[in-house]
């Protein structure tokens, strides 16, 4: 094999227009960047090289590989990238530098590093969260997530990482995640100081993720290379987990997602060797699987299901533990921080990535009581409107109470039912010898899953986002407030014929008509979709356009008060800040009008009174940001 001066346009043109076509799992992982690129090539172009996974070779400064069911040669030399086979004639033809087709292959992971060494032994590290809290969490001591801006380059953030004296472990710099290693002991002080740099927009201990007796690591070879590579899955739901056995965490995850007549893409196992899952792994699995997406199938949703968090999943929160308060004070904190670093990668990835992804996930077991953790979560912007349009937390219903012999007492898990990223499934799964098998928000979450996929594929040009509405407008309107899949797909054309309603209406964009729609379903009384109301919301979006600087980064908003003189005020108070009023009575009445904050950040609004006993539910929105508040009157 010989190089030939010249860029194979004709070839190039052949290669680059043929289908893409997802071949199932990614292939070993590779060796070295060539392979990362052999590989690449092997599934995008998979037709002209077969069999997939063939040796490499080398020869020289020659490093090849040949494809015998293709008589087909892919090589690299001095920096080249080439091929030989029938679509050159048999002639050696240049496809461009190799470091362009490894950025290419790379993709979201491109300079991307996975943390290779041993973990140290798990501890208590405390610091301070990004809301002031000081807390103590179970993590691993030395060892701090990092997440800068999406603006910052890789070098700007290694060379503050090391001004603060941390080495560099892991990294992703296109979602602008780095695991820093520091001196055990100063976690604190090194995240105290990270915060002082404007341009890092989260920090946080490497955490523990709980997975319980059954967890143990399968195969780790993909997650122990140094340079992992973009994970081409089959379409379906991607499960992150666990497991020890055919009979383990992740396998019965897997049984609640074709048992509800899903698809599964793939299952990644992301523990440690110890059954522990170390955050900086998750983060792997969520951009591995997004840049798998990018790159292979755009057109397919990313659907990642994670039956795994951290804290209570192994036994009952609260007293029923016989923990402490600090104890249990400590749960809830590993939980907040493991959602966290969750919704920092997912804020991280690029917009028409996160567009495409919906995570559905666990919150709590065993009766635990998340609404406060919930809202600290959404008290963050950020976090808010990632879990609104990329987050399904899962529960299930009251009615599928598990026998008290049962392992993990099951019932209602937290008291998040007007929270509309909260979806919750009925229905217990037994054996074939009548044994219960699942049950638990750990399998709760894969059937929620698994019917997000199923409303996607019966509703042609709905959006994963859209999908999760429709879960939601089902479950509020089933007798036993859970998800039922027919009555979900119903709901997803209601929402996909009011979307298009609203744009022709309001003569928005379809974006603008989404968030339109999905504040009209907040603001509901009975959280559901009308068209009216959507049509009134989207108007306001659009009139806000003319908005004051900052009108988008509103962080709350609060009534201060309720009757015939409604009242709100938005945080930071900011004045030109369009806020929109919606008023629904048990009478009937219904009202909606917008105004622009004062100088104190203030609206008022005037409310004619209603007859004695009618109560009214009032919902205030600062447009742009969506920060939404809701109060009940009675006359």
């Amino acid at each position: 094999m010989t190089t030939r001066t010249g860029f194979g346009i004709v070839l190039a043109a052949i290669l680059f227009t043929c289908a893409l076509s997802p071949a199932g799992f990614a292939a070993a992982p590779p060796t070295n960047d060539s392979d990362v690129i052999f590989n690449y090539v092997e599934v995008v172009y998979a037709p002209y090289f077969s069999p997939a996974g063939s040796t490499s070779v080398s020869s020289g400064d020659l490093y090849y590989r040949y494809y015998a069911g293709t008589s087909a040669y892919l090589g690299i030399t001095g920096g080249r990238f080439l091929y030989l086979g029938p679509l050159s004639g048999n002639q050696v033809v240049e496809l461009g530098a190799a470091s362009d087709w490894l950025a290419l292959s790379l993709g979201l992971l491109s300079q991307g590093a996975s943390y290779t060494g041993s973990y140290p032994a798990l501890g208590t590290v405390s610091y301070t969260t990004k809301d002031g809290r000081s807390v103590s969490v179970e993590a691993y001591p030395g060892q701090v997530q990092v997440f800068f801006s999406s603006t910052v380059s890789e070098a700007t953030a290694r060379q503050a990482l090391a001004s603060l004296g941390a080495s560099v472990l892991a990294e992703f710099p296109q979602v602008g995640y780095y695991l820093a290693g520091v001196t055990s002991g100063s976690e604190s002080s090194f995240i105290a100081a990270l915060r002082q740099n404007s341009s890092v927009t989260d920090a946080m201990p490497n955490m523990r993720g709980y997975l319980g007796a059954d967890a143990i690591e399968l195969d780790d070879s993909w997650w122990r290379t140094n340079r992992p590579v973009p994970l081409n899955v089959p379409p379906g739901v991607v499960i992150v987990d666990a497991q020890r056995s055919a009979t383990g965490h992740a396998q019965i995850v897997g049984q609640s997602v074709t048992g509800q007549g899903g698809t599964i893409g793939t299952v990644l196992i992301t523990d440690d060797d110890s059954g522990n899952i170390s955050t900086d792994k998750i983060v792997a699995s969520i951009v591995a699987t997004a840049a798998g997406r990018r790159i292979f199938t755009p057109d397919e949703p990313i659907l990642l299901n994670m039956s795994i968090s951290s804290g209570g999943n192994t036994c009952n929160w609260g007293t029923g533990c016989g923990d402490t308060a600090q104890t249990e004070n400590q749960r809830h904190e590993n939980w907040r921080g493991f959602a966290g670093t969750v919704l920092n990668t997912i804020a991280g990835l690029p917009s028409d990535t996160r567009d495409n992804l919906m995570l559905t996930t666990i919150l709590g077991n065993g009766g635990s009581n998340l609404s406060s953790d919930l809202a600290n979560l959404r008290s963050n912007s950020t976090f808010d409107s990632i879990i609104d349009k990329n987050v399904q937390f899962a529960e299930a219903a009251a009615a599928d109470t598990v026998p008290a012999t049962a392992a993990r007492p099951n019932g209602e898990y937290s008291n998040t039912a007007d929270d509309l990223s909260v979806v919750r499934i009925t229905g217990l799964v037994r054996d074939s010898n009548g044994n219960l098998v699942n049950y638990g928000t750990s399998f709760s979450s894969p059937r929620i899953a698994a019917v997000t996929q199923q409303v996607l594929a019966a509703t042609s040009g709905l959006s994963p986002d859209q999908a999760k509405l429709a879960n939601i407008l089902a479950q509020n309107a089933n007798s036993t407030g859970a998800l039922v899949l027919s009555e979900a797909i119903t709901k997803a054309n209601l929402v996909k014929t009011t979307t298009a309603q609203v744009m022709s209406q309001a003569g928005v964009t379809e974006a603008q008509a989404k968030s339109a729609v999905l504040l009209a379903v907040k603001s509901n009384a009975l959280h559901a979709l009308v068209a009216d109301e959507a049509v009134s919301k989207a108007e306001a979006i659009k009139s806000a356009g003319s908005d004051s600087s900052g009108s988008a980064n509103v962080t709350g908003i609060a009534f201060t008060s309720t009757g015939g003189t409604t009242s709100a005020r938005i945080t930071p108070a900011i004045a030109g800040v369009t806020v929109q009023f919606t008023l629904s009575g048990t009478d009937g009445y219904f009202q909606s009008e917008s105004h622009l904050t004062n100088s104190a950040g203030s609206v008022t609004f005037s409310v004619p009174p209603g007859a004695t006993g009618v109560v009214d539910t009032f919902s205030v929105t600062a447009v742009l940001s969506g920060r939404i508040a809701r109060s009940t009157y009675t006359w």
